[in-house]
């Protein structure tokens, strides 16, 4: 296809196991444990078309990722592996996690992309995320019927699908600090529900 480059392509595969990921689990229920498993593999089509050169780290500055590792085996070849699949799974999972009735997920979820496209097109990065263009139309299509009273659901392929968009923008565009102050809420959400079952083992009455 001439007008989708490859990490267009990447992003549309990631987001499509993702769906397909999160179907399977509304027919059959494949718990929580597996789903910080399985869905770290997903994410290994953007290890191609991703290149992270550096990463700025607090008190530290930028942090160059170019430097040889091991035997031609380079930095930016291990964060690759490991930081963007667990990166996009977080994302994903705590995307998930955030789902509610009355257009909870589905609203915020259309806030942190409109802000991420809406910062891509700042730094003219936009051509690199198109699918997310088209993802925010669905959304905002779904959030109309999910909002107050909702009619319809997203269940798991649709929770997932939505994080898993989010995550791949954040991570293709490198946006990985703005990432995580964007899901601020998801986190103590997911800090919330820690909590939660804490106190479910420690005062089961």
């Amino acid at each position: 296809i001439s007008d989708i480059n490859e990490t267009n392509l990447a992003f549309m595969l990631v987001v499509s196991l993702y769906a397909i990921y999160g179907l399977v689990d509304d027919l059959v229920d494949i718990g929580r444990k597996l789903k910080l498993i399985f869905p770290v593999l997903f994410s290994y089509p953007l290890l191609g078309v991703i290149n992270v050169n550096s990463v700025w780290i607090p008190l530290m500055g930028d942090l160059d990722l170019t430097g040889e590792f091991y035997s031609n085996i380079f930095w930016n070849d291990i964060f690759k592996i490991v930081i963007i699949p667990v990166y996009v799974m977080v994302v994903s999972n705590l995307v998930n996690m955030h789902s509610g009735y009355n257009g909870l997920q589905s609203g915020l979820s259309i806030i942190v992309l409109f802000t991420l496209i809406v910062k891509s097109a700042t730094d003219n990065k936009v051509e690199e995320i198109y699918p997310s263009i088209a993802f925010l139309g669905a959304m905002s299509a779904f959030w109309f019927f999910n909002r107050y009273p909702s009619k319809v659901f997203e269940g798991n392929i649709g929770s997932l699908l939505f994080g898993s968009v989010i995550g791949c923008t954040i991570v293709i565009q490198n946006y990985w600090w703005l990432g995580f102050f964007i899901l601020i809420p998801h986190t103590l959400n997911f800090v919330l529900w820690i909590i939660w079952l804490v106190l479910i083992k420690m005062y089961p009455d």
